[in-house]
C-alpha cells in the first residue's frame, strides 16, 4: 500500500490550492488552541469528587456536558489529523461522531433530566445494575429498561432522529436529513461509499 503524504509534502502543481487549504488549517488550528485554552479553565470534574449521597442533579448534568464538549474536542483534532493525510473517508466517521455529540448537547440543554440516558440509565445497564424487561416469548427489551427503584419500565436509549427533534433552526432540521445519511455512509460498510476506495487502475 503507497504512502499517503501531508498536504504540506504536496507540490503546488498537483494541489492547485494548497496554499488556500494551508490558510484555512492555520486559522482552524489557532481557533482551536483557543478553544483548549478555555477547556482548561472550565470547572474540573465534580461527581467523582463527591461521595453518593452528595451528588446533585447539577453535578451530574455539568459533567457530562463537560465531557462531551471535550469529546468533540479530541475527535475533531482526530479528524483534521485524518483529512491532511488524506484518510479523508476515515476524517468522515470521526466527523459523524462530532456530529452526534452536537445533536446531545444541543438536546440536553434544552431538555436537562434528559442526560439520565447518557448518565444513570446508560451506566446502569453496562454495569448490570439495570436490567432489561422480558417480552412475553422470553425476548430482551434493549429499548427498555426496569426501573430498580420502583420497578417501572421505561424507555431506554435516544436516537438521532428523536434528539434532532431539539433542533431549532429550520435549515438544520433539513441539513440533518441530508447530513447525517452521508456521515453514515464511511461509517458502515456501505457499498455506494466503495468508490472513495478505488483508484483509476482498480
Amino acid at each position: 500500500m503507497k504512502n499517503l503524504d501531508s498536504i504540506n509534502e504536496i507540490p503546488d502543481f498537483i494541489l492547485p490550492e494548497k496554499k488556500n487549504i494551508l490558510i484555512l488549517k492555520d486559522l482552524i488550528t489557532s481557533q482551536m488552541s483557543l478553544f483548549e485554552k478555555s477547556l482548561e479553565q472550565r470547572d474540573k470534574v465534580i461527581c467523582i469528587t463527591k461521595k453518593k449521597d452528595e451528588i446533585e442533579f447539577k453535578d451530574i448534568y455539568h459533567d457530562f456536558l463537560n465531557f462531551a464538549i471535550f469529546k468533540s474536542y479530541k475527535s475533531f483534532r482526530a479528524s483534521l489529523l485524518l483529512a491532511e493525510n488524506f484518510l479523508q473517508e476515515d476524517s468522515q466517521t470521526v466527523v459523524r461522531t462530532i456530529y452526534e455529540n452536537y445533536l446531545a448537547i444541543n438536546h440536553v440543554s434544552k431538555n436537562p433530566r434528559e442526560v439520565f440516558h447518557f448518565t444513570y440509565k446508560s451506566l446502569g445497564v453496562t454495569a448490570k445494575l439495570i436490567s432489561h424487561p422480558v417480552d412475553k416469548n422470553g425476548r430482551l427489551q434493549k429499548n427498555k429498561i426496569v426501573n430498580p427503584k420502583n420497578g417501572n419500565i421505561e424507555n431506554f436509549g435516544l436516537g438521532m432522529s428523536k434528539m434532532a427533534e431539539s433542533l431549532e433552526s429550520k435549515y438544520e432540521m433539513e441539513l440533518h436529513k441530508s447530513l447525517y445519511p452521508y456521515l453514515c455512509e464511511h461509517t458502515h460498510l456501505n457499498m455506494i461509499s466503495s468508490g472513495n476506495y478505488r483508484n483509476e487502475e482498480n
